[in-house]
């Protein structure tokens, strides 16, 4: 092992710093996500990291880490500086770029390595490996105080805005509940908080057309609620209603209007886009009637809701 000399006290008084203020943080290893640019005449990214995870005998750099190390080498009238960030500032001057690279990984390598009581050994030993012009290139830091560990930030949980509310319309294509296909639409208000969207809506559909023999129209009226999972931009949600299917049976002796009671459960597979507070979105739904209207003029059924209804609607809604 090379001889020790007196810039290599630089390096040690560094070692010992870190390693005072990683024991006041416990021992853990340190990861961090490179940012790296050095002159063409220099080690390139790949041979720095290489140079790091030599000293430490693992890889400590990871794209998604919380924190960053950044080391930038140039060219200067010296020679090369490196600028490290580890996140404390410090700066390498040398009149070669091999140099200033081999004491750059030096301090990356002190600065993440774990744990604390191994620092000082692992500085001893690597001083030793130096070349004179990169311990001579750590002598400026002597005259520096330690550089402190960021410790990594923690998540922070976004406050809770309450509940968010929003209100729209669809139009609405739909079969199954009423005679012939039905156009209508749907009002909604709708309150939102983290990945839940609760709808209340109102709905109103009416027979395009008329079927059956008996020349019968329909008229929908519900309401309903239809609570959804948010995960955008798909919203699956669950869906009940209830209300009244008006129906007339045109080719009788007497037309007249028949109320009948209506209420169904089904399942709905949407999708949102949002853009300030403006929402446009389309749903497609799938329900089972409850409660199947049945239309009898006499004796004869003219009419009965199908065993299964649809749904197609495209809508726009404001949430402030």
């Amino acid at each position: 092992m090379a001889s020790i000399s007196p810039p290599v006290w630089a390096l040690l008084l560094l070692s010992g710093g870190i390693a005072a203020t990683a024991n006041a943080q416990g021992a853990e290893t340190y990861d961090a996500r490179l940012e790296f640019r050095s002159s063409e005449r220099c080690p390139d990214e790949e041979a720095f990291r290489a140079l790091v995870v030599g000293r430490l005998g693992r890889t400590p750099f990871q794209d998604t880490a919380a924190r960053t190390v950044r080391v930038t080498i140039d060219e200067v009238d010296e020679g090369f500086r490196a600028i490290l960030e580890t996140p404390a500032r410090r700066e390498l001057v040398s009149p070669r770029c091999d140099d200033i690279a081999a004491a750059s990984a030096v301090v990356v390598a002190l600065a993440l390595d774990a744990p604390p009581a191994e620092t000082r050994s692992r500085s001893t030993e690597w001083r030793g490996e130096l070349s004179p012009g990169a311990l001579r290139a750590l002598e400026a830091l002597d005259r520096e105080p330690p550089p402190r560990l960021a410790p990594a930030p923690q998540p922070v949980d976004a406050p809770d805005a309450g509940w968010r509310m929003s209100g729209g319309g669809d139009l609405a294509l739909g079969g199954g509940v009423i005679p012939s296909v039905a156009l209508g639409g749907v009002l909604s208000l709708g309150m939102e908080r983290h990945r839940f969207l609760l709808r209340i809506e109102a709905q109103v559909m009416a027979s395009a057309s008329t079927s059956t023999r008996a020349d019968v129209r329909g008229i929908l009226s519900t309401g309903g609620i239809a609570p959804c999972a948010v995960l955008e931009p798909v919203l699956l949600c669950g869906v009940v209603s209830a209300g009244v299917v008006a129906t007339r049976a045109n080719q009788v002796v007497e037309p007249t209007w028949k109320f009948l009671a209506f209420a169904s459960a089904g399942l709905r597979v949407g999708a949102r886009w949002t853009s300030g507070g403006l929402q446009l979105s389309a749903f497609l739904q799938g329900e089972v009637p409850l409660r199947r209207p049945l239309l009898r003029v006499g004796d004869e059924t003219v009419w009965e809701s199908s065993p299964v209804a649809g749904l197609l609607a495209f809508g726009i809604a404001w949430r402030p």
